[in-house]
């Protein structure tokens, strides 16, 4: 078993959110009906779609975990955070996660 704790640097090529939007004609006008649905994406780093509320490309966090070698096979866990903000001018919003990974060695 091989326990680690240490810092992260995460760099984001990418960054979108996709609503998905449902509106129901029928409700307004009652002798017209139709459906429509949709999806659009939303890129997060665009200031003309996120204003100030960019998020940043790079951010800095820690993280705990521990890695086992049985044989061919590989296994591991770990827990972290983001340190500081990932979203500009939002005070608290940090990315949490948790991690199982599991793989062969060869």
């Amino acid at each position: 078993i091989m326990p680690y704790v240490g810092l992260m640097t995460q760099f984001n090529l990418s960054a979108t959110a996709t609503d998905s939007y449902e509106y129901d004609y029928h409700k307004q006008y009652e002798d017209w009906y139709e459906d429509e649905s949709g999806k659009e994406s939303h890129n997060l780093f665009d200031k003309k779609v996120m204003g100030e509320n960019t998020f940043r490309r790079l951010f800095f966090g820690w993280q705990v975990g521990a890695n086992i070698t049985i044989k061919d096979f590989h296994i591991g866990a770990n827990y972290g955070t983001t340190l500081g903000r990932i979203v500009n001018n939002l005070e608290g919003v940090k990315l949490k996660g948790a991690n199982i990974s599991i793989g062969y060695n060869f």
